[in-house]
């Protein structure tokens, strides 16, 4: 498990320098850098970032056959236009399953996550149900 929350007091930051969630390493229900409250996003959905961020993570793994392990998590976060933003009830959640392999250079990991509550965009477009990710590395 992993908990984690960060914020900037003062002026906007340049993009780069904003916090962004979402993707395999925050919220695996979303796709990298997607989630953001709706103020940390332009019209269509695309983050613009944020100065405040909560992310929460859970994750049991049990191995299953010569370096073949399952995985299901529990994923929760957000990104908060302002530090006084900050706001526990809208963590917005993920769950999913996965699957890891041991390799030699590292562990393979691939990850389906599923958005708890989808939003409608202001453009009218909804959020997809799922990301997929495949990456070498845990986690966390």
């Amino acid at each position: 498990a992993r908990r984690h929350a960060a914020a900037r007091r003062g002026r906007r930051p340049a993009g780069r320098e904003r916090f962004f969630a979402g993707g395999d390493s925050t919220v695996r229900g979303f796709a990298q850098d997607r989630l953001g409250e709706m103020a940390t996003l332009d019209r269509n959905g695309l983050p613009t970032g944020g100065n405040a961020l909560l992310v929460f993570n859970g994750e049991v793994r049990v191995a299953v056959w010569r370096g073949l392990a399952a995985a299901a998590f529990m994923d929760a976060g957000n990104v908060f236009l302002r530090v006084s933003n900050l706001d526990v009830g809208a963590v917005r959640g993920a769950a999913g399953f996965g699957v890891r392999y041991a390799s030699p250079i590292g562990p393979i990991r691939v990850d389906l996550g599923f958005k708890l509550d989808r939003q409608r965009f202001a453009n009218g477009t909804r959020e997809g149900r799922t990301a997929l990710h495949i990456t070498v590395g845990q986690a966390f």
